[in-house]
């Protein structure tokens, strides 16, 4: 024979009782779609990021009346305004590729991201030979068409590794 203590079937049924009180549409087959639950969950995304984006943004603002929005020395009011900028255009970008489901105009950014190790590498690698080779000393437009030039060629390099599958990850 087996003895139960009473304690565990009384919170036994209590959790029940609860789950039935508080959380009646749970135990309803069917009471939401997958259509909806996916609403909802895209919805409560894309809320959080941008909640924080306007507080962030509206925090530095204020803060700059102290504080000024200065980028060269990186001031508090600097970090929580384009914090909070950043936030919004993740926000945005959210909304508009995953919700939205707008995809095509995306590609070159998708095909840098696969490998942005090594988009980071060769970007310090040829910037440290163009700078030797003083490629980057011939004005501002100079120095414009250089880069230019470099982030073409990096992207060229990433989209072969893309076409032939090859993905550098950690």
């Amino acid at each position: 024979m087996v003895l139960v203590h009473s304690s565990s079937s009384i919170s036994t049924s209590n959790s029940r009782l609860r789950s039935q009180v508080f959380f009646p549409a749970r135990d309803e087959a069917g009471a939401y779609s997958a259509a909806s639950r996916r609403r909802i969950r895209a919805t409560s995304a894309i809320v959080s990021p941008r909640r924080s984006g306007c507080g962030c943004v509206a925090l530095g603002l204020v803060w700059s009346g102290c504080f000024p929005i200065i980028k060269h020395i990186w001031t508090g009011s600097f970090v929580l305004f384009s914090a909070g900028i950043c936030f919004l255009l993740l926000a945005f970008f959210y909304w508009l590729i995953d919700v939205r489901g707008f995809t095509k105009w995306a590609f070159p950014l998708r095909v840098a991201g696969m490998n942005s190790i090594v988009a980071y590498l060769l970007t310090g690698v040829t910037e440290a030979v163009l700078a030797e080779n003083g490629a980057m000393s011939g004005g501002p437009a100079a120095g414009f068409l250089a880069a230019l030039g470099v982030l073409s060629g990096l992207w060229l390099v990433l989209y072969g590794m893309y076409r032939k599958k090859v993905f550098v990850r950690i």
